[in-house]
């Protein structure tokens, strides 16, 4: 990430670095030991989840969690991307304009070039993610 966003403040307006590092940290270990199972997890689970392997409160990690999509977010907004070694890399990829057809009447259309956030991922995720087959 070439531009570095301020971590979210807390709830009493002050910013904790070292606490929001941590708290971002245990999110990103928590997804990779969650990868590995098939089962689809919405955000409350992922809360609950996340919050049982830490000693964060369920608001504290839902707040973590916000301000985690909230800094890749802002960070693929100005374009630059995000590399977490070993996970993977959020990145902004531009869609080029294209010819498409409306499949209910068979009618060609234009469809606008676009930029789409996209995320490539990282050795570790990889190993987890194949190491985990069934």
């Amino acid at each position: 990430m070439t531009g570095a966003a301020a971590p979210p403040k807390a709830a009493g307006g002050e910013c904790d670095s070292n606490k929001h590092a941590v708290t971002v940290l245990s999110c990103l270990q928590f997804l990779l030991t969650i990868i590995k199972g098939a089962q689809r997890m919405n955000r409350k689970e992922l809360v609950d989840a996340l919050a049982a392997k830490t000693s964060l409160s369920k608001a504290d990690t839902d707040r973590a969690i916000s301000a985690l999509i909230e800094i890749i977010s802002d960070t693929l907004k100005t374009g630059d991307s995000l590399s977490l070694i070993g996970f993977g890399t959020f990145e902004v990829r531009k869609r080029a304009a294209r010819t498409g057809r409306n499949p209910k009447t068979g009618e060609e259309l234009k469809i606008k070039a676009s930029k789409v956030p996209a995320f490539k991922a990282g050795t570790a995720l990889k190993v987890a993610v194949n190491s985990g087959k069934k």
